[in-house]
C-alpha cells in the first residue's frame, strides 16, 4: 500500500482521507494533538477479497447495472423512436438529434463497463 500521501489532524481529531471522507482519530492513540502528520494509503476491497468472492460480486454489481442501463436506454430509444428526426429543420432536428446522442453515449457506456471494485 502506498503511504507517501500525509495529512495533518485538524483540532476536532480529523484527517480527510483520501477518497474525501472525513476520518476520526481515536483520542486513545499517542501523539493526538492537532498538526500531527498522518500517513494515509488506500487498498481496494477487491484487492483483499478471494477470487471466487470478486466474481460472485462483480456478477451481481454487473446483473444490477445491466438492469438499470437496460431500462434507461429503453426509455432513450422510446423516446427517440416517437420523437423528431435528426434530419428535421430547426428545433426539431436539434432534438432528434440530442435523442439520437443519448442513445448512442448509453450504448457506449454499456460496451465500456469495468467494475473497478469498491
Amino acid at each position: 500500500v502506498d503511504t507517501s500521501k500525509e495529512t495533518e489532524l485538524e483540532a476536532d481529531g480529523t484527517l480527510k482521507g483520501l477518497s474525501g471522507r472525513s476520518l476520526t482519530v481515536p483520542a486513545e492513540w499517542p501523539d493526538r494533538a492537532a498538526g500531527t502528520k498522518y500517513r494515509l494509503g488506500l487498498k481496494r476491497a477487491f484487492e483483499l477479497y478471494p477470487r471466487p468472492l470478486v466474481a460472485r460480486v462483480k456478477a451481481e454489481r454487473r446483473r444490477r447495472h445491466d438492469e438499470t442501463q437496460r431500462a434507461v436506454a429503453e426509455e432513450e430509444r422510446r423516446k427517440a423512436a416517437l420523437g423528431p428526426l435528426p434530419t428535421a429543420e430547426g428545433e426539431a432536428g436539434r432534438k432528434g438529434a440530442e435523442l439520437a446522442a443519448r442513445v448512442s453515449a448509453l450504448d457506449a457506456c454499456d460496451k465500456a463497463y469495468e467494475d473497478g471494485g469498491p
